[in-house]
């Protein structure tokens, strides 16, 4: 039973309770999975135009002159650039990304690509692999992005996944990215990492 006579205490627990609550709440939002969400790759089936280069994270070996100079390259080899993206079909006029067009492949996401063929594999040759979808510093993306929620999604075909570029999806845009999966420090320590990603805007 509560003691009404000690307002001050019950107010105090109460205080408490909210904030582990609150507490609780934030810490769940912030590590729940990009994969958790209702973003569809299907919503932004269409015709794009490079935009512009929203991410591109600069090495610690390289000068900030050098950096500089890698950016420009990157928009102009990009820009008036032309992207189609449809089901089972991606095309664009810059011939960056290899076999182009890109045809008869499944659009899925990272999650869904190291659950169903790649993680249970890579955790037999590699120690302390918390899954494919562990690699990349989504984090730090969503940051750049200035938003909470964003799928990443590659193109998968029957004997394995095609080269670059892979995708990532807002609420609002769509990017096309260059990444790299790569050894770390050791041959146990796999990375993911993103050399940029183009904002597309609609035609």
């Amino acid at each position: 039973m509560i003691n009404y006579k000690k307002p001050k205490l019950w107010v105090a627990l109460v205080s408490i309770i909210f904030l582990i609550v609150v507490s609780i709440t934030l810490i769940s939002n912030s590590n729940k999975s990009i994969d958790n969400t209702s973003l569809n790759i299907a919503d932004f089936y269409g015709e794009y135009t490079f935009d512009e280069v929203v991410y591109m994270p600069k090495s610690p070996a390289i000068s900030e002159e050098q950096y500089q100079n890698d950016l420009k390259a990157v928009t102009e080899t990009f820009t008036g650039v032309e992207f189609s993206i449809e089901e089972s079909y991606f095309y664009e006029t810059s011939g960056t990304f290899g076999e182009n067009p890109s045809e008869g492949f499944e659009f899925i996401t990272i999650k869904d690509y190291g659950d169903k063929y790649y993680d249970d594999l890579a955790r037999e040759n590699l120690e302390n692999f918390e899954g494919l979808s562990s690699i990349f510093d989504y984090d730090d993306i969503k940051k750049e992005l200035g938003v909470n929620e964003i799928k990443h999604y590659t193109m998968y075909v029957e004997d394995g996944i095609l080269s670059n570029p892979m995708f990532y999806i807002t609420k609002d845009n769509i990017f096309v990215s260059m990444e790299t999966i790569f050894f770390g420090e050791t041959e146990d320590d796999l990375k993911g990492y993103t050399h940029y990603l183009l904002k597309l805007k609609e035609n």
